[in-house]
């Protein structure tokens, strides 16, 4: 997801797609990558996937049941 090739492209997509009207869009791995991909000019960002969502939440409520 950062390999250069991949991030020229997609931000001569997010370029088009405001030329015509188009509200440009992609699904991320993390909010850290969402947030860069907002910065780019992405205006609707899907951040992260359900899986990794619900592990971030287990892990949060394992800890909290630790302490």
């Amino acid at each position: 997801m950062e390999h250069p090739l991949l991030i020229s492209t997609v931000e001569r997509l997010i370029e088009k797609c405001n030329r015509h009207g188009v509200v440009p869009g992609i699904q991320t791995r993390s909010v850290a990558m969402a947030k860069a991909w907002v910065e780019r000019g992405m205006r609707f960002v899907g951040a992260g996937t359900e899986h990794s969502l619900l592990l971030e939440k287990s892990r949060e409520a394992v800890a909290i049941l630790r302490a």
